[in-house]
Formats: structure tokens, C-alpha cells, sequence
């Protein structure tokens, strides 16, 4: 169990609402959606496990489009608009 409140989460999203997004990157975009295991809202900035794949992979940009407490169709709506 996490109890350290003394820990400070970074956690910011760019204008069009991802996460971890490189703003001038010419790599393929890997686009994940999904709720809260996605989104990471208690996972620092450049800690997420899209972060990770970022570092391990870096063919690809992994942009965490995640939003917790969504429902597949409210993602859908949020891409769509």
C-alpha cells in the first residue's frame, strides 16, 4: 500500500489530452486508450509504462490517450471530437 504522502505525482497532459506525447517526433504513433491502468494518474511523468515502451522502442511514440473512469464508448466519443 502507498502511504508516502510526501511523494509529488507529475502528472500533465498536452493541449489535445494525451500523456507522454514527444511534441516534435517523427516517429509512428502507438495510441493507447483504456481506464485508469492506462491513464496512470499516480504514475509520475516519465514513469509510465508508456514511457517504458517509449524507451525500449524507439521506432515508435507511445501516447497515453488514457482517462480513468471512461467507458469504451465515451473513448470513442473523445477520438471522434
Amino acid at each position: 500500500m502507498f502511504d508516502d504522502k510526501s511523494t509529488k505525482i507529475i502528472y500533465s497532459r498536452d493541449k489535445l489530452g494525451y500523456r507522454s506525447r514527444s511534441k516534435n517526433s517523427n516517429r509512428a504513433i502507438v495510441l493507447t486508450i483504456g481506464g485508469s491502468t492506462t491513464d496512470q494518474r499516480h504514475v509520475s511523468e516519465g514513469e509510465t509504462w508508456q514511457d517504458v515502451l517509449d524507451n525500449m522502442n524507439p521506432k515508435y511514440d507511445f501516447v497515453n490517450g488514457g482517462i480513468s473512469d471512461h467507458s469504451t464508448y465515451g473513448h470513442l466519443v473523445a477520438i471522434k471530437n
